[in-house]
């Protein structure tokens, strides 16, 4: 990680655009395969990612579970919702 958004940002920068949308095609899966937890509280954060590879419908079915989840409002965990 880095300690600075500009240094991120920089990084990101130098990366060719096939090198980019790789990197983010591999976190998607690699979120969906390894904490799917993420993917189902988060599918934004996938959605982001398959977007930002290029992989278009696997980007528009998380963004629509995202929209879903918003439209129905916070899930409150039952725990916390006694």
């Amino acid at each position: 990680m880095f300690k600075h958004a500009l240094v991120q940002d920089a990084a990101y920068a130098t990366l060719l655009r096939g090198r980019r949308q790789e990197l983010h095609d591999r976190t998607a899966r690699a979120i969906e395969r390894d904490h799917p937890e993420i993917s189902e509280r988060e599918p934004e954060v996938v959605a982001r990612h398959y977007t930002e590879a290029g992989q278009a419908e696997a980007a528009a079915e998380h963004w629509l579970r995202a929209g879903n989840a918003q439209r129905n409002g916070p899930q409150i965990p039952k725990r916390l919702n006694t």
